[in-house]
């Protein structure tokens, strides 16, 4: 037997393990402006991605609202990256805003710099479309 043809399952197995299953090669870590129906949706995110010891790729944010007087939302969120490159976070209202809605979100990661709305379930949650930022404020 050709010496390729037996190294070659061997070859395969290893790249199979040496490559993470849930990994997704995009660093969405940085700052985002977020856009939505009305300029009361408009606002910052920070986004810290993570792998996590399951190779399992993680996505955590907090977002609030800007160029408002009165702050009406802020909101935290936590969820996965998956590697087809759609996002399925849990995202709450948090105290520095008025609002105290809550629910699931679904994004979708166009390119490097725009990450798009897709679906959402809970309570209402405007924002449409996010946008990366050359540099955090």
């Amino acid at each position: 037997m050709n010496p390729l043809r037996r190294a070659l399952p061997l070859l395969c197995l290893a790249v199979a393990l040496l490559v993470p299953s849930g990994a997704f090669a995009l660093d969405l870590t940085g700052c985002w402006d977020n856009a939505g129906a009305t300029s009361l949706d408009t606002g910052v995110c920070y986004f810290r991605q993570v792998t996590d010891s399951a190779r399992n790729t993680l996505l955590f944010w907090n977002c609030k609202q800007t160029g408002q007087p009165t702050q009406q939302w802020a909101n935290l969120a936590f969820g996965d990256v998956h590697p087809d490159g759609t996002i399925g976070l849990d995202w709450a209202d948090d105290p520095q805003g008025q609002n105290r809605g809550y629910g699931t979100l679904t994004l979708k990661i166009d390119n490097d710099n725009q990450v798009s709305f897709v679906a959402s379930s809970g309570d209402y949650f405007g924002s449409r479309s996010w946008k990366r930022r050359a540099s955090c404020p």
